[in-house]
């Protein structure tokens, strides 16, 4: 018997979204759920949205790792809620859904830098293409497995949890979301501006919140784990 899924998705891309979250926003209930079902199945983690502002909310608090939408919403279609999360997230992986092959739908997309467009009803071999691109995105910019920061620190992101010294340490959604910024950079600077994207996507962090989330973090950390100069930058022992 031949494995449908290991002839479409290699062992690695499978692992990923194994992994993973995806935010899936269609308004069609009754589409919406068998969807999830789909995805369930490949996906650690699926969040819906019948709507774009819910959308923002859950792309807000639990930042999923690629998003699948359709273009048809009641109040912004899918496009629209595309380019506005595209001016402070040019990285997430997006699959967008229609029911319609609408060229000029087609052409606006191409700038949208999306994975695919899936047109429904959504063929089983090309769904599996667009979330094998999604997870060799995801690779790059997301975080997936135990990390050991030190002798003394190890984060766990799919549950999202710090242990320091063999103790559990509990970060906020926040601290959580400033540590894997960290790690995924970590070597290199890490601006003002990309905290504020990572935490703050729809508004603008002030200096002080900037300055007691890194202090609230550093003090739940070893010592000089994190330092901040006039930029913030992972310390260079950081591995």
């Amino acid at each position: 018997i031949v494995n449908y899924q290991e002839i479409l998705m290699n062992k690695e891309s499978r692992r990923i979204l194994k992994s993973s979250s995806v935010l899936l926003i269609e308004d069609d209930g009754r589409v919406r759920e068998k969807f999830n079902r789909l995805l369930s199945v490949y996906v650690n983690k699926v969040y819906e949205a019948s709507n774009a502002e819910t959308a923002f909310e859950i792309y807000n608090n639990n930042k999923p790792c690629f998003i699948i939408t359709d273009i048809e919403m009641p109040d912004i279609n899918g496009l629209d809620f595309i380019e506005t999360l595209r001016k402070k997230n040019d990285k997430v992986p997006i699959i967008i859904t229609s029911a319609h092959s609408n060229k000029e739908y087609l052409l606006f997309s191409i700038k949208l830098q999306l994975i695919d467009y899936l047109i429904k009803p959504i063929v089983q071999d090309k769904l599996f293409q667009a979330l094998e691109e999604a997870a060799k995105i995801i690779k790059k910019t997301t975080l997936l497995n135990v990390i050991k920061i030190s002798d003394e620190i190890i984060y766990n992101p799919i549950n999202k949890t710090v242990n320091v010294f063999n103790t559990l340490v509990r970060l906020t959604v926040s601290e959580n979301k400033l540590l894997e910024l960290l790690l995924l950079n970590r070597g290199n600077v890490v601006t003002k501006e990309m905290v504020e994207e990572k935490i703050y996507i729809f508004k603008e962090m002030s200096d002080t919140a900037l300055k007691n989330i890194i202090y609230k973090l550093r003090k739940k950390l070893v010592k000089d784990v994190i330092k901040s100069e006039k930029i913030l930058e992972l310390y260079e022992g950081l591995e």
